[in-house]
């Protein structure tokens, strides 16, 4: 993985945070770009057989990428990157709209 592009080791570590599947609305509202450039980000990690795209969504092939993913934030800094991801995602919805992202079961 640390062969991979600085730009795509990134889009990968954000998208680790995140979970196995993430919609691709998601990964660029953490990334702060475009949807091309979140494509152009994990197009490598696609490639390299890390990740698939399924139309809307983005998903880890196993459950040891997203952690190799993971490892790949120095365990000094983890805590920052989910605080900023989670600021970032919050920012984007509605008290409602809040409040249902928590209550809902997650289905990965």
């Amino acid at each position: 993985m640390k062969r991979l592009s600085a730009t795509t080791q990134d889009a990968l570590i954000q998208f680790a945070c995140l979970g196995n599947v993430a919609e691709i609305a998601v990964l660029t509202l953490v990334h702060g770009e475009t949807e091309q450039m979140v494509h152009g980000a994990l197009r490598e990690a696609v490639h390299a057989g890390l990740v698939v795209h399924l139309g809307s969504a983005y998903k880890f092939l196993h459950d040891r990428i997203q952690q190799a993913a993971y490892s790949l934030i120095p365990e000094v800094r983890r805590a920052e990157v989910h605080v900023r991801l989670g600021r970032a995602l919050r920012s984007s919805m509605t008290a409602d709209q809040f409040t249902e992202h928590l209550l809902r079961p997650r289905i990965s």
